[in-house]
């Protein structure tokens, strides 16, 4: 069962039915992309772990526009939790499923969606009493088709 916390996270994702992925690699073009995502009717950014640029953007865009859904992805390990959620992530996403990660954040009642590829991960997130994940569809070569 989901907590209050998480359960209005969700209730968001669906209010804006499109959580855009962003990677910046300069904290200085969080405000101006947060300031176009609210004008134009998207507020809600997935600010990806792959830059040094990742934590101070989170907390820029989190402190410039309260209102708006800003969270974690790429989120790789438990330290980059604790520093997505220090600097403001109200969610945090992980590339696949990796079950230290979402027991970490389900135990400190931070919002947390793995990434999933297989009925096998689906499962296993299920299992720890998740509803909503990230689904990857994989591409199927050519040649295996």
């Amino acid at each position: 069962m989901n907590s209050e916390k998480t359960e209005k996270v969700l209730k968001r994702f669906e209010e804006v039915g499109i959580i855009p992925v962003v990677v910046l690699n300069d904290a200085k073009d969080a405000e101006p992309l947060g300031r176009a995502l609210m004008e134009g009717g998207l507020p809600a950014a997935e600010i990806t772990f792959r830059t040094e640029a990742a934590e101070e953007s989170i907390r820029r865009m989190s402190e410039k526009f309260p209102d708006m859904l800003v969270g974690a992805g790429t989120v790789l390990t438990t330290e980059q939790v604790d520093r997505a959620v220090n600097a403001g992530a109200k969610f945090v996403e992980a590339p696949g499923f990796d079950a230290e990660i979402v027991q970490y954040c389900m135990d400190r009642d931070i919002p947390v969606c793995p990434g999933t590829q297989s009925p096998s991960e689906v499962m296993a997130a299920v299992k720890m009493g998740l509803d909503h994940m990230k689904f990857f569809r994989r591409k199927i070569p050519a040649d295996l088709r």
